[in-house]
């Protein structure tokens, strides 16, 4: 009954503390994280069931050029938490994710690439938990980790380096 036509106009309405759910389907968007607002996926839109394997929710970053989730602009300072998500096909300067602070847990990120940062996942303070992140490439590999940020119980396959030599490798 309150279901808005976008990611991007759902996270945008909320202040610190809100919660958006998000029904299974595929989303050609991409988000800015405000504050304090948690981006949860894995929704049936039906019966409200949530079930991240079943009701996939898959943002695709086909066309667009840019991150598909990203807080820089300062650090989260307060809980901010992405989960339940499958990132695909980002592309061009940034991967999936630029997370500033925030916890990225339980997402799959895939088929991103970059040109400056992690193909996945730009990591700056943040937490990366129980991801799963394969197929990508950028000039850090898998992911750019930076400032204090936490990588615990993911998975990192078959992601690529587009720079050679050290520090750049295909994982973090």
């Amino acid at each position: 009954a309150t279901a808005k036509s976008s990611i991007k106009s759902a996270v945008e309405s909320c202040h610190t503390g809100d919660t958006v759910f998000l029904s299974s389907g595929l989303y050609n968007e991409y988000v800015s994280i405000v504050d304090g607002v948690n981006i949860l996926g894995g929704y049936n839109a039906d019966t409200g069931a949530r079930d991240i394997e079943t009701f996939e929710t898959i943002l695709d970053g086909t066309g667009l050029g840019k991150y598909l989730i990203v807080k820089y602009d300062s650090p989260c300072e307060n809980p901010t938490l992405i989960e339940g998500l499958t990132l695909q096909n980002a592309e061009h300067s940034g991967g999936g994710v630029f997370n500033d602070g925030g916890v990225i847990k339980d997402c799959i990120i895939e088929l991103c690439s970059s040109t400056s940062s992690g193909g996945a996942i730009r990591n700056s303070g943040g937490i990366v938990e129980n991801c799963i992140m394969r197929g990508n490439q950028g000039k850090y590999g898998t992911i750019r980790n930076e400032n204090g940020g936490i990588v615990r119980n993911c998975i990192i396959h078959n992601n690529s380096a587009t720079v050679s030599g050290w520090p750049n490798s295909g994982g973090i």
